[in-house]
């Protein structure tokens, strides 16, 4: 059983060497794969004078998943509903729905001492997840949306709804990986984010109502 604390504060739970090996596995899997990373590996990187300091404080490499993501999500999960909250009429709009969903997420991109790799660590999640359970308990503001999103498309067959609703994810999440990579490579490029983050906003509004072709109509029936 993994042993992870939760707080309503994500700032104040973590001892200095909880955070340092958070911080340093949100690197490490970001950087290689959940799968290609060790403890003993994240131990290192976390300057940790215990080697069992990992399974110590958070049971196993699943329980330092968990970690990665309590710690960014907690707080993520709070501007999203304070968002939501002050959206108004906004929120309504399909287009508003999902800039609740993008815009706080894209927030992780701003400036940080240990750097950005979150949303990195969240493309690799996306690979080495059985499924959204954990980070849904995590983030009821983003299930909050996505059910709002679901139901303006339920027009569409169920599975083709399903569909773009694991896209919708898989999309948001690439694109705003492929910026923090840009900006690791060259900083200057946080000057094109809000075009970027925008258009990003643009692109899943169009693929969330575009329209089912008969091809796809097609093999729905086969």
């Amino acid at each position: 059983m993994a042993r992870l604390r939760y707080s309503p504060d994500p700032q104040k739970p973590y001892g200095q060497s909880e955070l340092a090996l958070i911080l340093a596995a949100e690197r490490l899997f970001a950087q290689h794969g959940i799968a290609g990373v060790s403890l003993r590996q994240i131990n290192e990187a976390a300057a940790q004078r215990n080697k069992s300091a990992a399974n110590y404080h958070f049971g196993s490499k699943d329980g330092l998943v968990a970690a990665v993501l309590h710690f960014r999500m907690h707080d993520l999960n709070r501007r999203r509903e304070a968002l939501i909250a002050n959206a108004g009429a906004r929120y309504e709009t399909l287009r508003g729905t999902v800039e609740a969903i993008v815009l706080p997420l894209s927030e992780e991109l701003r400036p940080r001492n240990e750097g950005n790799y979150y949303i990195r660590f969240l493309q690799q999640y996306e690979l080495y997840k059985t499924d959204n359970a954990l980070a849904q308990s995590f983030a009821p503001a983003a299930v909050q949306a996505y059910a709002r999103i679901e139901q303006d498309i339920s027009y569409l067959p169920h599975k083709v709804v399903r569909e773009r609703m694991d896209l919708i994810t898989t999309l948001m999440i690439s694109a705003l990986a492929s910026a923090e990579r840009k900006i690791e490579l060259n900083p200057a490029y946080r000057e094109m984010l809000p075009t970027v983050i925008s258009n990003v906003i643009d692109m899943l509004v169009a693929a969330i109502t575009s329209h089912m072709s008969r091809e796809t109509a097609a093999t729905l029936q086969s």
